[in-house]
């Protein structure tokens, strides 16, 4: 059954409604499938809250549904729904739905918590396969708990689930079978066979029906699973760059525009695809302010760091001026940090940004201005920065400066810096 219309109506209700109501699209979803046990209730002691309940194989699935902005969707929601299923009986299992992308730190909780017993589904693109009626709830639900449960992975994407040809259907699904030739290189791309047995295989078994580049990119979470595995996707991958370059390139750049990109990371290491992979200017201008953006909401994260600069990397070639300029201020802190080393994969893209304008004659302190103007707010703010005298404004004025000065030595004009500096040390 398709949800789309009922969903597309909830889009346009105010916040705390547009909550309300799709937890009830929700538990109706569940109830058309049959699986239900009941919908929003509070637990017998009157002292939970739970949006609803459903049984899968079962199983015992208890719900939680959100429609809120990621940014305000605090880790602290999850570890409230996380213990009202710890004090349930021993084999009950959490489901988080959550409409908009959950946070890096959010999924962390899930995998870090000492019992495994929540799975995540988040995500527009998730939410949307299921009111669609692509993915039937109950069998998406069963095959991420079987994931959860044999590989550790909390959250699953739809398009994955959708790209599998070997599941079993449940009762309320209506599907047409995949081609047998994906049947077929499927099966030999996660047996045992060797990786020349199957780049064989994929000679005899291609055909252009598959759609193998969409199929093939929404299994990318294969590489992580063994050595053999990821040497014959890498095969699968270079199949589909050379018999169907333009699809695949179309469907890989919308992946790396998407809320999943960073599963995407190991990819752009390959040569063929880091240097013939076609990307246009107004592709390449999202996918680089998605960097960006995530470089600056993780600062400080070097984990997070670097997936933003290993995307900034793929994409340096095509980068032009206005474009170093925009990174040099993103990356103005890393480049001048002396406690992260050369080798740090952060701080190699900051010295590749910060060399190429030094080649392109591009004056850095020029290019970084309004960055260093802000960071000198930041310090002359500073309620906690230490000084010898807080009642002498001239010399709390000293202070700050020649600390800034040594923090961004790297940056700053040699004979002009402090005069500069001073002027607009007043003005702010």
């Amino acid at each position: 059954m398709i949800y789309k219309q009922e969903y597309d109506k909830i889009k346009l209700l105010p916040p705390k409604k547009r909550g309300f109501q799709f937890e009830k699209l929700i538990n109706k979803i569940c109830h058309d499938e049959g699986i239900l046990l009941s919908d929003s209730y509070k637990t017998a002691d009157t002292e939970q809250q739970i949006d609803g309940a459903i049984e899968i194989n079962k199983r015992i699935f208890l719900i939680e549904a959100k429609w809120e902005r990621t940014e305000t969707l605090a880790a602290s929601k999850l570890y409230s729904f996380l213990g009202k299923i710890n004090s349930k009986i021993e084999g009950t299992i959490g489901i988080f739905i959550s409409h908009n992308v959950l946070s890096d730190n959010f999924i962390s909780a899930v995998r870090n918590g000492l019992r495994q017993n929540c799975i995540l589904i988040h995500g527009k693109e998730n939410i949307l396969d299921i009111m669609d009626g692509k993915v039937s709830l109950e069998e998406f639900i069963w095959y991420t708990y079987q994931q959860a449960s044999t590989k550790n992975l909390s959250c699953i994407n739809t398009s994955e689930f959708l790209s599998i040809p070997i599941r079993t259907y449940s009762k309320t699904t209506t599907t047409t079978l995949p081609p047998q030739n994906w049947i077929d290189i499927y099966q030999n791309l996660v047996d045992t066979s060797s990786t020349i047995t199957f780049s064989a295989q994929l000679e005899t078994l291609y055909t252009q029906e598959i759609e193998l580049s969409k199929k093939a990119l929404n299994l990318i979470s294969i590489l992580k699973k063994d050595r053999l595995s990821h040497d014959k996707y890498i095969l699968l991958i270079q199949k589909c760059f050379s018999e169907e370059k333009d699809e695949f390139e179309k469907q890989f750049v919308e992946k790396l525009k998407s809320p999943f990109w960073k599963e995407y990371i190991p990819l752009l290491s390959i040569d063929f695809i880091k240097n013939d992979l076609a990307i246009n200017e107004l592709d390449k201008t999202k996918i680089l302010d998605k960097a960006i953006s995530h470089l600056t909401a993780y600062f400080g994260t070097y984990a997070e760091e670097n997936n933003a600069s290993y995307l900034i990397d793929f994409l340096f070639e095509r980068l032009n001026e206005n474009d170093l300029k925009k990174l040099a201020n993103a990356y103005l802190i890393i480049y001048c940090d002396t406690s992260r080393l050369d080798y740090f994969p952060q701080k190699q893209t900051s010295i590749r940004i910060f060399n190429n304008l030094k080649r392109k004659s591009i004056s850095i302190s020029e290019t970084v201005k309004p960055t260093l103007i802000e960071q000198l707010r930041q310090i002359k703010n500073d309620e906690y920065f230490s000084y010898d005298d807080l009642s002498d404004e001239k010399k709390i004025k000293e202070s700050s400066i020649k600390f800034f000065i040594r923090k961004f030595i790297k940056v700053l004009d040699d004979g002009n810096s402090e005069k500069f500096l001073s002027k607009e040390y007043d003005k702010l």
